[in-house]
């Protein structure tokens, strides 16, 4: 079930136009922030606790029974239920625990906040009091380094127009009211109906369209007079600088075992020995990239090794096309840099965790492989200021809701877009074996085939890649080769895997190393 409040301040909403522009519209106003001033706080967020998984139940309200003498605020930043649907559910057994727990903190003086996360749409302060608790859309905290803003974070996911307009109407009082007059019985089976639903929409969905939109975090702390925000929803550990100097902390779903983010009043900024979390430092998402000359199966490894891990796959090469076709279809001018980048900031360009790409909402596959979109990509990719900006919505994909990792391949997507990535490979073979590869695909498509002239073609491409400077195919320092010339498909995969494993299954990684995704990836729409 989903729920929250506008993301702006004085009751507006934001919007997204076909285009891909940010636009205000109406809604109706949220709750103002909760101010609990200088004080000593755990903050969780995505708990989704429901009583198929009492366990988890327990675990939680264990961890609250080890809360330190000084503790004054807990806040549970959205979510705390699979789906909260009303107060029957205090009464459960699975759930006594957890009501027992958090009264428990009140009673020894500690503020209690419940956040509406986009599960908690018929929360309700009387429902909080049951347990002790106040509920809010937001709080605000005050730091030596400034105020922070602590809120769920769903209201800045607004390229997901479907959902953006979904929690609109759900905030409607009248609306959640009629859902509270329902049985008990029939509120359960309409909460795991629209569950199912939501988890298949958001598989349908293009990651970019789950990503929050980082100028209206800034408009909100600008609202709140706050120098930095912390959210969850997305699922992922994350810290980011915002426009204005403005931070950002994404915090993960807790699972059993994961401490509460604690904050202390002498906080200077997110980073500080104040504001920290028990668990150590932020988790990344992990990268890995291939990069390798044309025809040297860098981009059929990248798509299996993806395949095989549940990772994202980012094909660079595609994201250019994608941009190329795009440019050729307008009528703007390939070999004019400002006409490409115009064009580029008038689109949304997107992909699928299976690597195709979207623009306005349309896949593109046939599209770009056409002889026009050939011709014209090799313009539209030597311009400078095209690869920093189309290389930097590629970037975004790392911190995507759902994202557990990412492998990417191209020309320079280890040495340029990835710099960081944790493994970087460089894939190889002989001329010669690349032109019979490519020969092989072109008569796979039932192209007309002349050898000679694909290695031709293949050695002016390497050529022309060499004199790319910065972007051109190379090894990255530290990185690993590959040679690919004698290998077939599963022997290459297979060894890329081993370089894999130890991202997958550091030292310390405890008895959740063995599942990749961490058992709780997934937006939480």
């Amino acid at each position: 079930m989903a729920e929250g409040q506008g993301a702006g301040p004085g009751g507006r909403r934001r919007g997204v136009s076909g285009g891909g522009e940010v636009r205000w519209k109406p809604a109706a106003p949220g709750q103002p922030a909760l101010e609990l001033g200088a004080v000593r706080a755990w903050l969780f967020t995505d708990l989704h606790l429901g009583a198929q998984a009492p366990q988890e139940i327990t675990s939680f309200a264990a961890a609250l029974g080890q809360a330190p003498a000084d503790l004054q605020a807990l806040v549970v930043m959205g979510d705390l239920f699979d789906a909260f649907v009303g107060p029957e559910q205090w009464e459960e057994p699975a759930f006594q625990p957890l009501c027992a727990a958090l009264s428990g903190l009140s009673g020894r003086g500690v503020r209690v906040i419940l956040l509406r996360g986009n599960r908690d749409v018929l929360l309700e302060p009387a429902d909080g009091a049951r347990a002790g608790a106040e509920v809010a859309d937001s709080v605000l905290l005050s730091t030596a380094g400034g105020r922070v803003l602590v809120t769920h974070g769903d209201q800045f996911c607004l390229r997901d127009r479907p959902y953006q307009r979904l929690r609109h109407w759900l905030r409607r009082r009248w609306l959640r009211a009629l859902g509270r007059a329902l049985p008990y019985s029939w509120r359960l089976a309409l909460a795991r109906r629209l569950r199912g639903v939501s988890r298949q929409a958001v598989a349908r969905k293009p990651l970019d369209v789950l990503a929050l939109v980082e100028p209206a975090v800034v408009e909100a702390l600008e609202g709140h007079g706050a120098a930095a925000a912390v959210i969850g929803h997305l699922h992922i550990a994350e810290e980011r600088l915002l426009a204005g100097g403005r931070r950002l902390r994404i915090l993960p779903a807790w699972e059993p075992g994961r401490p509460a983010l604690a904050l202390t009043p002498a906080a200077q900024s997110l980073e500080s020995p104040g504001f920290m979390s028990a668990a150590g430092p932020s988790q990344r998402t992990p990268v890995v990239t291939l990069d390798g000359l044309a025809g040297s199966g860098k981009s059929t490894l990248a798509r299996r090794l993806a395949q095989r891990l549940g990772w994202a796959y980012l094909d660079s090469g595609a994201w250019y096309r994608a941009l190329t076709w795009v440019v050729l279809a307008r009528g703007a001018d390939a070999a004019a840099e400002n006409e490409v980048l115009d064009t580029l900031s008038r689109i949304e360009l997107h992909c699928h965790a299976d690597g195709r790409v979207i623009v306005d909402g349309r896949p593109l596959q046939a599209e770009l492989r056409t002889a026009r979109v050939d011709a014209a990509v090799v313009e539209v990719a030597d311009h400078p200021r095209v690869r920093a900006a189309l290389d930097e919505r590629m970037r975004r994909l790392r911190s995507h809701a759902g994202v557990t990792g990412v492998v990417a391949d191209g020309r320079d997507a280890g040495t340029v877009i990835f710099p960081d990535a944790d493994l970087k490979v460089f894939v190889e073979a002989s001329r010669e074996e690349r032109a019979r590869r490519r020969a092989a695909q072109q008569r796979a498509a039932g192209l007309p085939v002349q050898e000679q002239a694909v290695l031709a073609a293949l050695a002016e491409r390497d050529a022309r890649d060499a004199s790319r400077g910065a972007s051109a195919p190379r090894l990255s320092p530290g990185g690993r080769q590959l040679d690919n010339s004698k290998l077939s498909e599963e022997e290459a995969v297979e060894r890329l895997l081993t370089w894999v494993a130890p991202l997958l299954h550091p030292p310390d990684a405890g008895a959740r190393a063995a599942d990749p995704t961490g058992g709780r990836a997934g937006p939480s729409h």
